[in-house]
């Protein structure tokens, strides 16, 4: 056997796998629809204060937190102690919505078929051919990513609990806009 075809038959292999795990993470993970829930005077005394960075003393509580959401990727609902009526959803810590596969110019099957084609030939090409698009998709990724309906759902949160004067809060009819919510948490 050929160190070309033994590579060969390695990529095909690698990309098969991260095809398989991309379906189990976004069917895992992305697609669930399981959401926990805690009561309002949880997240108020112990959790808000931390998030709002007004409280310091338990470096642990952001394991805390996913440990009540499920992961650092999913939401948690408040409801109320005494109705159980839910109020409502604090944002998971991890936006991942658009994140995970995501489809721009190229795909990582089409990438890495490419690269397969071009390293069988030619290796350095291939490799620096890898590089630049692996570079190029994360651009991509990167630009995808958006916080606006966190940055609502946060403001709205913050709002209820009289933080309306924090960091340019204003006002919009029960959801807040905020111009830079990310410097209020130091997390």
């Amino acid at each position: 056997m050929s160190i070309t075809t033994l590579n060969n038959d390695l990529l095909k292999e690698l990309t098969n796998q991260i095809e398989k795990d991309a379906r189990i993470v976004e069917k895992g993970i992305v697609n669930s629809d399981l959401v926990n829930r805690i009561p309002e005077s949880l997240f108020v005394n112990y959790f808000l204060p931390y998030f709002t960075g007004e409280r310091h003393d338990n470096p642990n509580w952001v394991l805390e937190w996913i440990s009540v959401a499920g992961s650092p990727m999913s939401e948690v609902v408040v409801f109320d102690d005494g109705t159980k009526e839910d109020l409502y959803v604090v944002p998971s810590l991890f936006n991942t919505k658009k994140l995970i596969f995501t489809r721009g110019t190229e795909t990582f099957k089409n990438i890495f078929m490419h690269f397969n084609r071009l390293n069988a030939n030619i290796p350095g090409i291939g490799f620096n051919f890898l590089n630049e698009m692996l570079e190029k998709k994360t651009g991509e990724i990167e630009q995808l990513v958006d916080h606006t309906e966190s940055i609502k759902q946060w403001s709205y949160i913050l709002a209820r609990y009289g933080y309306k004067q924090v960091n340019n809060v204003e006002p919009d009819n029960g959801i807040d806009k905020v111009k830079n919510l990310e410097d209020l948490f130091d997390f």
